[in-house]
């Protein structure tokens, strides 16, 4: 049953418990080149308790969803919607109150594999299809609810393909998209009108494989990593106009960038190489720029950096990344400037935190969520884009019983979402912030 009206800080356990799970099952994790912090890096303690819980935003329960009746696939903001999408279906709730604007159920027997990490207002990207074939592509208007496309497009056109196993992701921007396209390519889609632009086409042989790992459309550039026995060289980053059917050119980049993976971080590209077992590395790109050049943003203590959608946040010229000194468990969160690869400062979390994701960015800084675990509560706090230096936390009565879950802010709310439904715990979790 639903609770729109208010709900008990006790139900949220398994909204709150686990966040860093994120809101796709894909997940990022590579260790950084030890090297040492540049001059202008800072380092500060985060000390959220010092004015006790009650010195920062008041947290109001807004609304609940106990169950959604599915596993949730995962989901995005749009506009003044929550947009959640479950095995079988996308549905999307008003923000501030819970309300159900629209739903869209894939055709039965099939179900929903991935969606795409981000949203391109109005437009959302999914893959959906049986589990020995899942390769329909479709794109939602996120206002209204309905499919732009009559029929989804076929991303196996030779035959069955499991496209649910494949690394490559959707990315959607403006009026393109990029999706895993066949075993080893990726095809570049007008979302006006369904049809591709381009395809990778690599004409490899198959035993020999030339893997495209990841995609991601920056601008109007759309830029790809391959791995493998490639035609035109694997371990390489390629970049591609989305408009256009023109070839593709390789980046220049300052090492040998093994198994890379691309990410968007804002309007900017990231790449990061696994150069060597125990020297991997982060390159970033500014757009239209055909050079990647390296992150400094590290030293000696540094051992994990997550990239993913619920724990990165990017801000104008500063990405927020979580990382990690004991190469377990975040617990340090690092501002980094894009302009030039520095590192402006790093901030530990205390002993009693337990890092749950940096939620989201603003001109004043990160806002970063964790467990108190002295006090048993769920907090955020805001780290200055300055200085790392922490506001008082908002504080959240939950309880800390662990789940596979995300968290999202959304303007004034705080949205906690578990992936599976639990008894006595609610499958959905809002919280006004004032």
């Amino acid at each position: 049953m639903d609770d729109t009206q208010g709900v008990s800080g006790k139900r949220k356990a398994a909204v709150f418990g686990g966040i860093g799970a994120g809101v796709v099952a894909l997940v990022v994790l590579v260790v950084l080149v030890s090297a040492e912090f540049s001059a202008e890096s800072k380092s500060t303690k985060i000390d959220v308790n010092a004015g006790g819980p009650s010195t920062g935003r008041s947290a109001a329960p807004a609304w609940s969803k106990a169950s959604l009746g599915a596993t949730i696939v995962g989901s995005w903001a749009s506009g003044n919607d929550l947009v959640v999408v479950t095995s079988n279906a996308l549905t999307a709730y008003e923000v501030a109150s819970g309300r159900q604007d629209w739903s869209w159920s894939v055709p039965a027997g099939q179900t929903i594999c991935r969606i795409g990490q981000t949203a391109s207002s109005p437009r959302g990207a999914f893959i959906y299809g049986t589990r020995d074939n899942c390769g329909n592509l479709q794109v939602l208007d996120l206002t209204t609810g309905k499919p732009i496309w009559s029929a989804p497009f076929n991303l196996a056109p030779s035959g069955p393909e499991n496209l649910s196993d494949r690394p490559a992701d959707l990315s959607i921007q403006g009026s393109y998209l990029v999706a895993p396209y066949g075993p080893y390519n990726v095809v570049d889609i007008d979302l006006s009108t369904g049809r591709s632009v381009w395809n990778t086409d690599q004409r490899d042989e198959p035993d020999l494989g030339c893997d495209i790992d990841s995609a991601v459309i920056v601008g109007t550039d759309v830029y790809y990593g391959t791995t493998g026995v490639c035609d035109r060289g694997g371990n390489q980053v390629w970049k591609r106009d989305a408009a256009s059917a023109a070839a593709a050119t390789a980046m220049n980049l300052p090492i040998t960038c093994n198994e890379p993976t691309v990410l968007q971080a804002g309007g900017e590209l990231l790449t990061v190489c696994n150069a060597s077992e125990h020297n991997p590395s982060l390159l970033f790109a500014r757009p239209g720029s055909s050079s990647l050049s390296t992150v400094k943003a590290s030293n000696d203590a540094l051992g994990q950096l997550g990239l993913q959608a619920a724990a990165t946040a990017v801000y104008g010229n500063t990405f927020y990344v979580p990382t990690s000194t004991d190469d377990l468990d975040f617990n340090e969160v690092t501002a980094i400037d894009l302009s030039n690869g520095n590192a402006l400062w790093t901030v530990p979390m205390s002993k009693t935190e337990t890092f749950r994701g940096v939620v989201g960015a603003t001109s004043a800084g990160a806002v970063v969520a964790y467990w108190d675990k002295e006090h048993g509560t769920f907090a955020i706090t805001t780290l200055a884009a300055s200085s790392g230096a922490a506001a008082p936390e908002t504080a959240i009565d939950t309880k800390t019983q662990e789940s596979n879950g995300t968290i999202l802010l959304v303007g004034d709310y705080l949205i906690g979402i578990s992936n599976y439904a639990m008894p006595g715990n609610d499958q959905l979790a809002v919280y006004h912030l004032s």
